[in-house]
């Protein structure tokens, strides 16, 4: 919610945009719920708003090219951007990565769960 087509979307539909810890998040008019998404399944609270769903449940992709530069790609969703700023979830992908290849795996490292 934090770019502008979407705060755009979510106010001509009766919802707001709330900043709240730095975070941009969804606001219901007779809601409690708060989103730190404008795009999610479930959530349906959000998905009541005076002229539509406040929350979407289409997906906003983008297609990127990848070239042999980069080693890794991060999927995430917005739990980890909450906690981690992009430099540290760089860090630790990078770690995950060069660990992977100390144990001898040849293949991609499908996926890890990181705490704080």
């Amino acid at each position: 919610p934090d770019q502008l087509a979407e705060r755009s979307r979510v106010e001509a539909r009766g919802g707001s945009v709330k900043i709240l810890n730095g975070c941009a998040r969804v606001v219901g008019p007779h809601c409690p719920t708060m989103l730190a998404v404008s795009r999610a399944f479930g959530d349906r609270p959000l998905k009541q708003g005076a002229d539509g769903p406040l929350v979407s449940n289409v997906p906003h992709f983008t297609s990127v090219h990848l070239t042999r530069r980069d080693r890794f790609v991060i999927l995430a969703s917005d739990g980890l951007w909450d906690v981690l700023e992009d430099d540290e979830a760089v860090r630790l992908a990078s770690e995950v990565s060069k660990n992977a290849s100390a144990y001898g795996s040849r293949s991609s490292v499908s996926s890890t769960e990181a705490r704080k």
